[in-house]
């Protein structure tokens, strides 16, 4: 009879141990795949339109597996202060440092639908030593020139347009203060039908730029 309960008392105590180290392997497993498996995102939660700033009621943050995140994926809601897209953002569409811009970098200017960024070299103006005083801020006015049968003809090509960069021979971006640099190339901000205008006028002739008063366009 003894030897029966200490049979059942060996078998409970089993059973117990075994379910205690099952309820351990469970656990262990929720944590590493918990600690390793996931990693915290952040998504859309709407579309975001192109030029637009990210207010975070437009962000969410969820768990992806890490295999599904790569160096470029934004993993937290600080990252995102100050910031406007680049590109149409969709919603569910984990949100990419590469399609973000700080609002206050003024190096990266943010392009809006129908923007575009028009670079010119100094070499196509004929006001070379003016033109390379420009910095960004600066708002001009673009005139073409072409010569058909010996006659000079001009033509607008942009009025108000505004300077978002001036380039040195490095490829550095000039600020105010050097003054005593001239500037190889000049970087617009224009609309698509002022950037096609000056593409096709590109090879021809030469421009002329008229410096106007800091008035936003």
């Amino acid at each position: 009879m003894n030897f029966r309960k200490s049979n059942i008392k060996i078998l409970i105590s089993t059973v117990l141990m075994s379910c205690a180290a099952f309820g351990c392997l469970i656990m262990a497993e929720n944590k590493i795949i918990n600690s390793s498996g996931k990693k915290d995102v952040i998504i859309a939660s709407k579309d975001i339109k192109q030029g637009t700033a990210i207010d975070k009621s437009s962000l969410k943050k969820v768990e992806y597996y890490r295999e599904c995140v790569n160096s470029d994926s934004v993993t937290n809601m600080e990252y995102m202060g100050n910031k406007y897209a680049s590109e149409n953002i969709y919603k569910g569409e984990v949100i990419s440092k590469k399609r973000v811009l700080d609002k206050n970098d003024d190096l990266k200017p943010f392009l809006k639908e129908n923007e575009k960024e028009i670079s010119i070299p100094l070499s196509k103006f004929n006001n070379d030593t003016f033109i390379g005083t420009l910095r960004e801020g600066d708002i001009v006015d673009i005139v073409h020139t072409s010569v058909v049968n010996e006659k000079a003809e001009d033509e607008v090509e942009a009025k108000g347009l505004k300077v978002i960069g001036a380039v040195d021979s490095q490829g550095r971006f000039l600020k105010e203060q050097d003054k005593n640099i001239l500037a190889a190339s000049l970087v617009f901000l224009g609309s698509e039908e002022e950037f096609i205008k000056i593409s096709k006028d590109f090879y021809i002739g030469y421009f002329t730029i008229a410096r106007c008063s800091k008035v936003k366009k």
